[in-house]
C-alpha cells in the first residue's frame, strides 16, 4: 500500500512532465530561472489541488487519479502535438482539424466534470492506475532530463569552438584595435543598434497591406538618415539574423544551438569593448547567457517560455490578460530605458531589440491595450496598428537622441526579417511569384544615421551581415572584407 506521501508523486510527475518536455526542446533559448519558477509554482499548485479535492473525495487514491487526469486534459498539448497551441492539439486529436477548436471546449469541460462525478460516486478505487503510471512517468522524466543534459554538454562543446573562432577573428585585428583605442584622432561616436522585429519593407507594406510608409521615412530623411527601400535580411528568423549581424558572419541554418550565446558574446560588442566602448543591452528577450561584459543595462525580462507553455494548455485563453500586460510592460519599459540611456557617458554601444511590430499584438496605433496574444484573423490590421505605434515611438526616441547627444551618434534602425505573413491563404500563396515571396520573408526596414562621413563614400548596397564591417572600416580604419549578400531561407514555408 502507498503511504500518504506517495499519492502526491503521480500528480506532481504529471504536472512537471510537459515542462521538462518543452524545456528539452527549447533548452538553448530558455533561462533556467524561468523553469525553476514554473516548476515550483506547478508543485505548489498540485499540492493545493490535492488538499482541495481530497476534502471532497476523502480518498487519497481518488484525489491522485483525478488530479492526474485533470493535468492530462489541460496541459498536455505539447506532448500530443509539438509546436502547436492547445487548440491545435484538440483539433488534431479529434480528427476534425478544420473545425474551430472552441467547438470542442464544452466537450472537454464536460469530460472533466463527468470523470469527477464518476470518481465521487464509486465506493472503491483500484490503485492500479497510480502503480502503473508512476514508472513510465519517471522514465519519461529521466528521458527528458537526459536530453537536457546531452544538449548542455553539446552546447558547451560548441561554445568552446565558437569562442576559439571568435578569439582568432578578434586577434587578427588586435594590433589595429590597440591603435584605435589609444589614438586621440579617431572619433568614437555613440552607436545605437535598434531592431524592430518583423518590420516589413516599405514595398511590402504598400503592396500587401496598402500602407504607405513614406511619412515615417520622410521624417527620418529630414533628420539626416539614409533609407534603403530594397533591403533584405540575411535570414528569415531572429535567432540567426541578429547574431549574424552582431558577429559579422554567416551561420549554418541547421544549427540554432548557440543562437542565444551568439547574441551576447558577439564580435561587434567584443570589438567595441576593446577600443573603450561601454556595452549596453536594452532587450528583455536575451538573458540566458551573461555577456560577461560590464555596464550591461538590463530591463525587465519577458517570460517567453512560460507564455509558450501556457498556450499549449487549456488555460491559454485565461492567460492572455497576464501575458498581454507583460509584453506591453516590457516594450514600454524598453522605450523608457532607451530614452534614459542617452544620458550615460560614452562612448557607448546600445543594442535594443523591440519585439514589435512582431506579434502578439498588444498595442493599437495609439498605444492602447489590445487583448489578443496569439495570431488572430485580423492579422494585417493588428500588425499595421502595432507597426504604427512603434514607428511613432521610434521617431520620438531618435529626435531625443539627436537632440541630447553631446556628439552626433551612429544610429542603425532596421528589422531582423520580413513580416512573414502567416495569414496568407493557400490561394494567395500560390499566386505569389519568387520575388514577392522573397520580399515577404526577407524585405526589411533599413535606415542609417552616419555622422562625420560623406554619404556618397558609404557602400549602402549591402545586407545586415556587412553593416558593422563597413561601419568599422569607415569610422575606425579597419579592413574587414565585405561578404556577399545572401538571403537564406530557414523557418517559414511560403
Amino acid at each position: 500500500k502507498f503511504s500518504h506521501f506517495s499519492y502526491f508523486i503521480q500528480p506532481i510527475l504529471f504536472a512537471i512532465l510537459p515542462i521538462f518536455k518543452l524545456f528539452s526542446n527549447n533548452f538553448e533559448e530558455t533561462a533556467p530561472i524561468e523553469i525553476i519558477i514554473l516548476i515550483i509554482g506547478t508543485i505548489i499548485l498540485t499540492i493545493s489541488l490535492f488538499y482541495i479535492f481530497n476534502q471532497v473525495f476523502n480518498n487519497y487514491s481518488k484525489t491522485s487519479i483525478y488530479i492526474s487526469f485533470l493535468y492530462l486534459m489541460t496541459i498536455y498539448g505539447d506532448i500530443f502535438v509539438p509546436r502547436g497551441t492547445y487548440n491545435d492539439s484538440i483539433k488534431i486529436l479529434s480528427g476534425l482539424k478544420y473545425l474551430n477548436a472552441y467547438f470542442f471546449y464544452p466537450i472537454w469541460y464536460l469530460l472533466i466534470i463527468i470523470f469527477f462525478i464518476y470518481l465521487f460516486k464509486i465506493k472503491k478505487i483500484n490503485n492500479l492506475f497510480s502503480n502503473f503510471m508512476i514508472l513510465p512517468s519517471i522514465l519519461l522524466l529521466i528521458f527528458f532530463t537526459y536530453k537536457i543534459i546531452s544538449k548542455k554538454i553539446k552546447i558547451n562543446s560548441l561554445i568552446k569552438k565558437y569562442d576559439n573562432y571568435n578569439n582568432k577573428f578578434i586577434n587578427r585585428h588586435i594590433n589595429q584595435l590597440n591603435k584605435i583605442k589609444n589614438s586621440p584622432y579617431i572619433k568614437k561616436p555613440d552607436i545605437y543598434y535598434i531592431i524592430l522585429d518583423a518590420h516589413a519593407s516599405s514595398e511590402v507594406l504598400k503592396k500587401f497591406f496598402n500602407y504607405n510608409l513614406n511619412l515615417f521615412t520622410k521624417k527620418l530623411k529630414e533628420m539626416g538618415f539614409l533609407i534603403k527601400n530594397d533591403s533584405y535580411s540575411n535570414y528569415d528568423n531572429t535567432s540567426l539574423s541578429i547574431p549574424s549581424s552582431l558577429n559579422m558572419n554567416f551561420y549554418n541554418i541547421n544549427n540554432h544551438s548557440l543562437s542565444s550565446y551568439r547574441f551576447y558574446k558577439n564580435n561587434c560588442s567584443i570589438f567595441l569593448k576593446k577600443i573603450g566602448y561601454k556595452i549596453i543591452n536594452i532587450s528583455p528577450y536575451h538573458f540566458k547567457f551573461n555577456w560577461k561584459l560590464k555596464n550591461i543595462f538590463n530591463t525587465d525580462t519577458y517570460f517567453d517560455f512560460t507564455n509558450n507553455f501556457f498556450i499549449k494548455t487549456l488555460l491559454q485563453n485565461f492567460s492572455k490578460l497576464i501575458f498581454v500586460k507583460s509584453r506591453r510592460k516590457c516594450i514600454l519599459n524598453q522605450i523608457k530605458k532607451l530614452k534614459n540611456s542617452i544620458r550615460i557617458n560614452g562612448p557607448k554601444f546600445i543594442f535594443s531589440h523591440f519585439m514589435c511590430p512582431h506579434d502578439p499584438f498588444v498595442f493599437d496605433k495609439k498605444g492602447d491595450l489590445r487583448m489578443f496574444i496569439q495570431r488572430e484573423p485580423y492579422f494585417r490590421n493588428a500588425y499595421l496598428e502595432q507597426l504604427t505605434f512603434i514607428d511613432n515611438q521610434i521617431l520620438i526616441i531618435i529626435k531625443q537622441i539627436l537632440k541630447e547627444s553631446k556628439n552626433p551618434p551612429i544610429i542603425i534602425l532596421q528589422s531582423d526579417h520580413g513580416c512573414r505573413m502567416f495569414d496568407f491563404s493557400e490561394k494567395e500563396i500560390n499566386k505569389l511569384n519568387k520575388k514577392e515571396k522573397k520580399d515577404i520573408m526577407f524585405g526589411i526596414l533599413n535606415c542609417l544615421y552616419l555622422p562625420y562621413i560623406k554619404k556618397n563614400n558609404f557602400n549602402f548596397n549591402v545586407s545586415p551581415v556587412n553593416n558593422f564591417r563597413i561601419l568599422f572600416n569607415s569610422y575606425f580604419g579597419t579592413k574587414f572584407k565585405i561578404l556577399p549578400n545572401k538571403c537564406i531561407k530557414n523557418t517559414i514555408k511560403i
